[in-house]
């Protein structure tokens, strides 16, 4: 036996050989009681019975134990048949609760070609009526996946019988297990639970929302509760959860979308303080400016050729906002801000160079602050008598 994707099923080379009559025993009576409660292992067996049949027909010296057992052969061509039925029931115009469905991947999961996709598509049952719940315009639902592994059910798993059962197997409903499928990842109807079974299941999800219930006249259709770590069940049910992960991640991908949309919405955008172009003045300043200038920068040994400076206009007259220097030793071209205002320290700018060629050439981003120096070109054959302007954007 394998716990392949999730479902404790036999191997396909199992099946075959079982076809082939080649085990016997308990072994058998394992593979014959399981193929008897899942479809998926009946379809499987069936198409292996098929080319079973076709073998022997063609088969020079085929041997007399390998010829199937009649009645094995129509029960498993009854059960899918039945089920090949179930399949084209009507599709009704609302999702109810009760309601059984077969699913399958989200468009966006069947996009990828990736080792994900290969799982094993649950039959679920709706856990509430359709509602206006939707994420992004994508409606979902609430269900739980079936399961024909009755053996490992707990006290949240309701067990419906095959007298019961409109799929004519016996399966239990994981009612522990909830996903939220969307709309468009159910596929086929299968049926309703009818009563007393719609009701049994009701009070179950109750009990596992922590609603207090009485579920005496459900005891029968439960099994006992997992009380320690090591229960088998434990690790069932957590392979049950990861096999049914492709019913839950549509969801919650499109919801950490809109959370994403949303921070970015309410993200606040920077304020523009000050926006303007502003004619760089080549030359030494006028001597009333030059006591501008902070300490450092004074200290700073004059450079060999003219300064050139930018001006802003105040009441009191032109102020020097900035003065531009170019640095021979790293072959760069810098500001120094010179006399920030207040308002502006700290702040996000942004800095477009006007040239004498008519180009405009735009300087990365930066945080300036009273004295810095903004690194406006380097390695580039810019000097700074070829800036004629620049334009100033601060924003905070």
């Amino acid at each position: 036996m394998s716990t392949q994707e999730g479902r404790i099923c036999p191997k396909s080379a199992d099946l075959l050989r079982f076809a082939q009559g080649h085990l016997s025993g308990t072994e058998a009576d394992l593979i014959r009681s399981h193929v008897d409660s899942c479809p998926n292992c009946t379809q499987t067996l069936e198409h292996l019975l098929n080319f079973v049949e076709s073998v022997q027909l063609h088969a020079q010296n085929g041997s007399p134990d390998q010829v199937i057992p009649e009645d094995l052969k129509n029960m498993f061509a009854e059960r899918s048949l039945q089920f090949q039925q179930l399949l084209h029931l009507a599709r009704p115009e609302k999702y109810r609760f009760g309601q059984i469905w077969t699913t399958k991947l989200w468009d966006e999961d069947q996009r990828e070609s990736s080792e994900e996709n290969n799982v094993s598509l649950r039959i679920i049952v709706l856990l509430e009526d359709e509602s206006d719940s939707s994420v992004s315009g994508e409606p979902f639902l609430v269900a739980a996946p079936i399961s024909v592994d009755i053996a490992y059910r707990s006290n949240y798993d309701l067990l419906v019988y095959e007298q019961e059962s409109s799929l004519g197997y016996p399966f239990m409903i994981e009612v522990w297990n909830q996903v939220t499928p969307l709309h468009s990842q159910l596929v086929r109807y299968l049926g309703t639970l009818q009563q007393p079974l719609k009701r049994f299941l009701g009070l179950v999800y109750q009990a596992h929302l922590g609603v207090p219930v009485d579920l005496g006249e459900v005891a029968q259709h439960l099994g006992p509760a997992i009380l320690q770590p090591n229960d088998p069940r434990v690790h069932f049910q957590e392979q049950e959860i990861e096999a049914c992960d492709y019913l839950r991640r549509p969801l919650l991908e499109l919801l950490k979308r809109a959370e994403t949309r949303a921070l970015e919405a309410n993200r606040p955008r920077p304020v523009v303080l000050f926006r303007k172009k502003l004619r760089v003045i080549h030359g030494q300043p006028p001597l009333s400016q030059q006591k501008a200038r902070p300490p450092l920068a004074a200290a700073e040994p004059r450079p060999q050729v003219l300064s050139h400076f930018i001006y802003i206009q105040s009441a009191e007259g032109g102020e020097i906002m900035a003065r531009m220097n170019r640095d021979f030793w790293t072959d760069s071209l810098y500001l120094i801000w010179e006399c920030l205002p207040q308002t502006l320290q700290g702040t996000t700018a942004s800095i477009l160079l006007q040239t004498d060629t008519g180009k405009t050439l735009p300087v990365g981003e930066s945080t300036v602050r009273q004295g810095d120096r903004t690194l406006l070109s380097q390695g580039e054959l810019l000097g700074p008598a070829q800036i004629e302007s620049l334009s100033l954007e601060f924003r905070g």
